[in-house]
């Protein structure tokens, strides 16, 4: 993705993230994942490792995947 759609992509999934929790909802399985990967690839470890205990944090059942994201270093977005 381009540098503009990978912004609007993140946008969006924030925009969700704060509309859930504004509704004192769940967001899907999944997205927290998502936006810390991306926030990993952009170089913000802090927003992603918060973005990965947030998922753990919803879905438990995801403590193992997001344990593997969590031990691979991000490769940064070129």
């Amino acid at each position: 993705p381009s540098k503009v759609t990978l912004t609007a992509h993140i946008a969006t999934l924030e925009k969700m993230s704060a509309e859930a929790e504004r509704r004192d909802l769940r967001v899907p399985p999944g997205i927290h994942v998502e936006l810390g990967h991306l926030n990993g690839k952009q170089g913000d470890p802090v927003a992603r490792d918060q973005h990965f205990v947030a998922e753990i944090g919803l879905y438990p059942e995801s403590r193992v995947f997001v344990g593997t994201l969590i031990a691979t270093p991000p490769q940064k977005a070129d």
